[in-house]
């Protein structure tokens, strides 16, 4: 590698660094303030720029141009669709919510605050075609000074016992707790906030993720493939029913999970920070890889696993048999700088 090469490389790596630190530091103070990801982009003094295909939000920091300053409005749509196997969601800031009740179709109840200015725009929009239902909210704000929270929700009523095929949701700022419906293959994105996901039956394929915030998911029935997933923040699960393959990512934050029935397959990846693993039942198969921080689980006592590490510089405490042939392990750590305790 040449002078200039291995310059670049270093000024790479010292960029890098600084991006992570800053996050950290960001994120480490909305923790101790008790601040949210929405509080942030709704804040008096913040400024929040999004642009995609159906959201463009730019708040801005002019008092002159305060939300207040406008009359609170209210939308409010209702629609009745037949019964589909299939359903989209795309929200701005509404919380979703599936209910089950006495029906033979499916309704679907929007509401939504906003203060009534031309620079603030919400556009409702539903439809069934070909067995999907896509539900729609479209969001248009143009320098305005925010200064109170505006709510909002997505409502859709269920009968009994429906089970979809799959859903498909993307919010873009989420605060909420969804509760899953019925279904065999779950997809839910956040661009930023917090989501806690909580299922209600088994699953074939649950996937959640979060570019910037906090997930929580409790898995309370089986599920033959799950990934979570978070580009920066907090990620914590709670597995108490058996999965056959289980992956758990996160580029900048802390990985905390609590699992009482251990996963057949189980990959937890973290870039930068710690990753906390306690079990209440004997490890299966873990593969466990970070780059930068601490790792330590918390295994059962009858645990007789065995643990191969692919780097001896690294801090290693455990009980469990330590071995150098990665096939008479069950247990595999990938671990560049950090502390390792298994205990």
């Amino acid at each position: 590698m040449s002078k200039f090469d291995r310059f670049m490389l270093n000024a790479l790596l010292v960029s890098f660094g600084i991006i992570a630190i800053s996050f950290l530091l960001l994120y480490s103070y909305m923790d101790k303030e008790d601040f949210t990801f929405r509080e942030m982009v709704e804040s008096p003094s913040s400024f929040f720029y999004i642009n995609d295909d159906n959201v463009s939000w730019n708040w801005s920091t002019d008092k002159r141009n305060a939300s207040s300053r406008y009359d609170t409005i209210s939308l409010y749509e209702e629609d009745t669709f037949t019964v589909v196997p299939h359903i989209d969601i795309e929200s701005s800031i509404e919380s979703i919510e599936f209910i089950y009740e006495d029906r033979e179709d499916i309704k679907v109840i929007f509401e939504r605050e906003l203060p009534d200015t031309p620079n603030y725009k919400v556009t409702y929009f539903a439809e069934e075609i070909s067995g999907h239902l896509t539900i729609e909210v479209d969001m248009d704000v143009r320098s305005i000074y925010s200064d109170r929270d505006y709510e909002g929700s997505i409502k859709i009523y269920l009968p009994q016992n429906h089970r979809f095929d799959s859903i498909n949701i993307l919010s873009h700022i989420a605060d909420y707790e969804l509760i899953l419906p019925m279904v065999y293959e779950a997809d839910v994105d956040v661009d930023f906030g917090s989501l806690a996901i909580k299922t209600t039956e088994p699953l074939d394929k649950l996937k959640a993720s979060i570019d910037a915030g906090d997930l929580d998911v409790t898995v309370s029935h089986a599920i033959t493939y799950a990934e979570f997933s978070i580009n920066t923040g907090e990620l914590d699960f709670d597995i108490e029913k058996a999965i056959d393959h289980l992956k758990v990512t996160n580029d900048i934050g802390a990985i905390a999970g609590h699992i009482d029935v251990s996963p057949t397959i189980m990959e937890v990846t973290c870039n930068l920070g710690d990753v906390v693993l306690n079990f209440d039942d004997e490890i299966i198969s873990l593969e466990a890889s970070l780059d930068i921080g601490d790792l330590n689980i918390d295994v059962v006592p009858e645990d007789e696993s065995v643990v191969y590490t692919n780097n001896d510089l690294v801090d290693y405490s455990s009980r469990l048999k330590k071995t150098n042939r990665k096939s008479d392990a069950n247990i595999w750590v990938t671990m560049n700088i950090g502390e390792i305790d298994i205990h």
